[in-house]
């Protein structure tokens, strides 16, 4: 797949399906499932006798096991693979499947098996995504049940479909603005136009592939599968055209907003009553947008990758190179393309706040003006005669200029010293 196949799926909110986790083994297993099953099902002695759900559960467990090693088992799909297992071992000990408390065995699983994953935007948005769905489900349920509704058809599964679509694009959507500061604006209605394709042709197609494939007749669903993905690949365009690169907030987002919208969520999933959770949910939504707006803005981020990251008047966040450096920049900033290289020649760079000296040491004294800082490699670009200037070096990396509501300039730098991977740095900016 090429590139722009793969920015156009990241743009409509369909990258999901190119990663090995959550969606592709829970298809496999509940294949696997229903397959088993409906199979031993039609063997009455036996189905009168056993519990033949067990047995398809036993089956299930077993496959996604198979999947995930012939996989690869990254730690995505590990995580799935316990979600999966526990769901398939409710049912084999006669307990509920769906339910907030097989999810939080599942969550207390990984953690306990892989607790540097808690940081990972993967281990918080698939078990946000999970969250909200096995709530949204469980209340969607009580209120069938109490209308006296029961069983479904076509018309339940398209509904479920919606349903999943629009919970799962509500509950990942603050990580996805906190840890890539992207949103794609067309991945509700990409999700609704590609998953039922995906769900109903491809998967089912992948796997018959699979199983007809001895027989020599595997060419046939094989050239369906091709098609269908051509199909989610237009809409993954289609959507990518509309939104562009997605929206964005134009800076990050602040660490507390994104606690409160992680408390909304948690609201939203434990309260019961639909007044109640709704009060609190926009209570706890109205603190985290004030906290966004008194926020500071980053103006300047100087990282130890010796890349510059400087807020532009339009509220864009563009990339400058400063020096070689031998550090990582911040992962929202990763997929922003190199403005310019300023290691031989002297940038100058307007914000909001002043302007931004980024270039070769030079040391020479000239009058600055209205420039905020001035950041190189060594030795700044300049010194300024006439008004103090924030200065800084590569030994000063990483640290950030944030814009407070008042006016003002304050410079950040993270903690260090307290751990052993996160030792402190010689040199100091100024003023």
């Amino acid at each position: 797949m090429n590139q722009d196949n793969v920015e156009a799926l990241r743009n409509s909110g369909l990258a999901h399906l190119l990663a090995i986790s959550g969606l592709h083994l829970g298809l496999v297993g509940g294949l696997v499932y229903f397959a088993v099953r409906r199979g031993l099902a039609l063997w009455e002695w036996l189905a009168l006798r056993y519990p033949v759900q067990k047995v398809a559960a036993l089956a299930a467990i077993v496959a996604t096991a198979a999947y995930m090693t012939l996989s690869g088992a990254s730690i995505s799909t590990q995580r799935a693979f316990i979600m999966a297992a526990v769901f398939f071992g409710a049912i084999v000990l006669d307990r509920s499947p769906l339910s907030l408390r097989s999810f939080a065995i599942a969550m207390i699983l990984v953690v306990i098996l892989e607790p540097q994953s808690v940081m990972s935007p993967g281990f918080q948005m698939s078990f946000a995504a999970t969250g909200g769905l096995i709530a949204s489900f469980e209340a969607w349920t009580r209120h069938r049940r109490l209308r006296g509704i029961y069983g479904g058809g076509i018309g339940m599964v398209l509904k479920s479909l919606v349903l999943t679509s629009v919970v799962g694009a509500a509950a990942t959507a603050p990580f996805a603005l906190y840890h890539f500061d992207r949103l794609a604006p067309w991945g509700l209605a990409a999700n609704l136009l590609a998953m039922p394709i995906f769900t109903f042709i491809s998967a089912p197609c992948a796997g018959l592939a699979l199983v007809t494939w001895p027989l020599g007749l595997s060419n046939v669903f094989l050239g369906i599968f091709g098609m269908s993905l051509e199909r989610i690949q237009d809409i993954a365009a289609w959507a990518s055209n509309g939104g562009g690169e997605g929206f964005r907030l134009g800076r990050a987002m602040p660490d507390l907003t994104f606690v409160c919208l992680i408390v909304a969520l948690a609201v939203a999933c434990l309260v019961d009553g639909i007044w109640k959770r709704a009060s609190l949910v926009g209570a706890i939504a109205g603190s985290a947008a004030g906290a966004f707006v008194l926020s500071p803005v980053q103006v300047v981020h100087v990282s130890a990758s010796g890349d510059a990251f400087i807020t532009v008047p339009e509220g864009l966040v563009e990339r400058y190179v400063y020096g070689d450096g031998d550090g990582l920049s911040p992962l929202r900033f990763s997929d922003i393309s190199t403005a310019r290289d300023c290691r031989e020649v002297v940038c100058r760079v307007p914000t909001r706040n002043g302007i931004v000296v980024i270039g070769a040491s030079g040391g020479e004294t000239t009058s600055c003006g209205d420039t905020l800082a001035l950041i190189s490699s060594r030795e700044p670009a300049t010194e300024c005669a006439d008004a103090p200037v924030w200065s800084f070096t590569a030994a000063d990396a990483p640290v950030s200029l944030y814009a407070t509501v008042t006016g003002s300039v304050k410079v950040s730098r993270p903690r260090c010293g307290h751990r052993p991977w996160t030792p402190c740095q010689e040199g100091e900016g100024s003023p």
